[in-house]
């Protein structure tokens, strides 16, 4: 046995994430160990490694002592007597086939012949290749410059510390962190405004190089404007955001206008994500679209400032997927509890809030109770569940004449707070959880299962793989969500011959985190050189 053994979860993990990104990515042959070896290394933060190089020197070792024991054998001729006791090997006497197989050997032989003497074989059929999927991500594409303070924190004067650029914007990371693990399964475009300045013509570029559909990017002459800029600073320990600006003024060119002409994109699409860049009226205007053409809609809400634009929107009865971090998810709790929508459990909510507010120090959430998260994410999905369903009898005519007459990749309301070192917490309908495969062979209750015998609703907390050091988390979040779908539209290309897949589930959520730990280990990586 390995004396020093990776994490067996972990390890498992790993290993099915990095030969399903061997087989969307076409690696095969030769190159598909050292592929896969090199892709569960970084996945692991370098276990693997140490775990096969325990199993290399412990196999050595056995092999020396079995090597010892047996010169002792020799120079006591024990062995040598011990092996003249055996006749050397003869090889096989192959034995005569039966008359009746011989006579059968000799018709098939003779029916082959046959069949190649005709001069007009048939034409071979050939079944037309499956529909590409094609996923449209809706938002921001930025040129990030982040940096990370290595000392304690002196507002007001320059402190030491690194800083590295990088392409990012949560619209980008999303699409990014599907296209660069689906290989060429399904075309994600990318639809984004930027400017034709140095940063544009980069992130273009670079978008490009990953293999993501560029067609639909709206590209501002230079007089205009400028690409989008984000700066932020992080704390060395934590690796948590201290403080950051963001320049986004070029996003409001993903205007109404803009936003019709994606029409035929979003009726070409199995899913739609959209960030917080969007005007109200931009967002509207997508979500109708995405209601007429029967696509899910998910919802990336970016910042503190920007998660409630489905609500203002008026349009959260248009969302599928949610995917919040726990400061906004206290921004959405509050603004549900002022609007009095807050109706089952209102004053456990407004208790809970009232005790984060007076605890919060720097806007700081990580130590909040995981009960106290799930209070707030009920209350949220039992708003946005109020909201589906009292709009449910007023669909728009397109929706109702089935227009787009996939089956939609997104079922029910679903809303994943991503909560940093500690995971994620899952909340949607109970039945999703009978999907995961896990759960069915088991037939044993699912570990960090919460459900609400009084609604349907369950939530689920998952934690998240350590790396030690975190280092910058930006970009974390996004590769949380675009995990979680690309195993979505992985799944939903698997043929079934039960009821339809419910998406998302644990699978989905499990891979998510593969992505946000890829994510952080690239930061950390970054950090490093």
């Amino acid at each position: 046995p390995n004396p020093q053994p990776a994490a067996m979860e972990k390890m498992q993990y790993a290993i099915d994430f990095a030969l399903k990104s061997a087989a969307n990515e076409g690696v095969s042959g030769p190159a598909i160990t050292p592929y896969v070896l090199q892709r569960i290394e970084r996945l692991t933060d370098g276990d693997s490694l140490q775990a096969n190089v325990s199993l290399i020197l412990n196999n050595a070792k056995l092999a020396a002592m079995v090597a010892e024991q047996h010169c002792s054998l020799l120079r006591s001729g024990s062995f040598s007597t011990a092996l003249a006791a055996f006749s050397p090997l003869q090889p096989p006497q192959q034995a005569a086939a039966p008359a009746h197989l011989n006579a059968a050997e000799d018709q098939a032989e003779a029916e082959l012949a046959a069949t190649s003497s005709v001069s007009n074989p048939p034409a071979p059929t050939f079944s037309p290749p499956p529909e590409q999927k094609s996923v449209l991500v809706v938002g921001g594409a930025v040129m990030d410059i982040i940096g990370q303070i290595t000392s304690d924190v002196h507002m007001g004067s320059s402190n030491p510390g690194t800083v590295c650029t990088s392409f990012g914007g949560v619209a980008r990371n999303v699409a990014a962190s599907i296209a660069r693990h689906s290989g060429s399964t399904f075309t994600v475009r990318l639809a984004t405004a930027l400017a034709d300045d140095f940063n544009g013509r980069s992130l273009l570029a670079h978008c490009e190089q990953i293999g993501l559909d560029t067609s639909a990017v709206k590209v501002l002459p230079q007089e205009r404007g400028c690409t989008a800029v984000y700066n932020a600073i992080h704390d060395s320990c934590s690796g948590e955001l201290r403080v950051g600006v963001a320049d986004m003024s070029v996003l409001q060119q993903i205007d109404t206008h803009y936003v019709k002409m994606l029409a035929e994109s979003v009726s070409s699409s199995v899913l739609v994500v959209a960030d917080g860049n969007l005007s109200s009226e931009a967002f509207s205007t997508l979500a109708n679209i995405c209601s007429f053409y029967q696509v899910p809609l998910c919802f990336e809400p970016t910042s503190d400032h920007k998660c409630l634009l489905p609500f203002h929107a008026n349009a959260m009865d248009k969302v599928s997927l949610w995917k919040p971090n726990l400061s906004e998810l206290v921004q959405m709790a509050s603004y549900c509890l002022q609007q009095g929508w807050v109706l089952s459990g209102r004053a456990q909510v407004q208790t809970t809030l009232s005790q984060l507010v007076a605890g919060r120090v720097d806007g700081q959430l990580a130590d909040m109770a995981l009960a106290d998260v799930r209070i707030l994410t009920h209350a949220v999905y039992q708003v946005l569940m109020a909201c589906s369903n009292h709009s449910s009898s007023s669909r728009s005519e397109g929706s109702r004449a089935g227009i787009n007459r996939r089956p939609p990749l997104l079922t029910g309301r679903h809303v994943v707070v991503s909560l940093g070192p500690r995971g994620v917490l899952w909340c949607g309908p109970p039945s999703h959880l009978l999907q995961d495969k896990d759960a069915t062979s088991t037939r044993e209750p699912v570990a960090g299962l919460v459900s609400n015998p009084d609604s349907d609703l369950a939530s689920w907390h998952v934690p998240a793989m350590q790396v030690g050091d975190l280092g910058a988390t930006n970009g974390a979040g996004d590769a949380l969500l675009g995990g979680v779908l690309l195993e979505a539209l992985q799944q939903a290309q698997l043929p079934t011959n039960g009821p339809a897949q419910l998406l998302p589930n644990i699978a989905c959520i499990r891979t998510g985190l593969l992505h946000a730990h890829e994510c952080l280990l690239s930061n950390r990586s970054k950090k490093a050189s």
